[in-house]
């Protein structure tokens, strides 16, 4: 019973110890299936910036224009480790869901995984969309 009940506490105290809001940064990393660069910055936990590449960018009419570099500024609130947005500039934008690992130590220490997808149209006014992609992200340490 007394074990038990230790177990429970040093849990409890490590899920406390836990931070609620990852460390402020630029987190960098690859699309799972493509490898195309993806980064996202965070600044008091919301994720202020994010930026992807995407390979395959599929246009009704011309086909695949890929790659496509899509940029937002989501200002997106970071909950419970969580953030999710859809948004960006006009003509492309950036849906983008993500998970901060909730890991102090070890190897996914830092990491951030999701997933995203590029919409929007290009100069003729075609829609245009990306197939949804896996990321990893990790966190790049300040220069000095």
């Amino acid at each position: 019973m007394a074990r038990v009940l230790l177990t429970a506490l040093v849990a409890g105290a490590v899920i406390a110890a836990t931070p609620a809001v990852p460390a402020d940064g630029t987190y960098k990393g690859t699309t799972t299936t493509d490898h195309q660069p993806v980064r996202i910055v965070v600044v008091d936990g919301r994720v202020q910036t994010a930026f992807a590449t995407v390979r395959r960018y599929r246009c009704e009419r011309f086909g695949d224009v890929g790659p496509v570099g899509v940029a937002a500024m989501p200002n997106a609130a970071i909950t419970a480790r969580r953030f999710s947005f859809d948004g960006g500039r006009t003509p492309s934008y950036l849906k983008m869901h993500g998970t901060f690992s909730a890991r102090t130590s070890g190897p996914k220490r830092g990491t951030v995984t999701g997933s995203l997808r590029a919409y929007g149209t290009i100069a003729t006014g075609q829609a245009c969309t990306s197939p949804t992609r896996a990321f990893t992200l990790r966190r790049v340490a300040p220069k000095r």
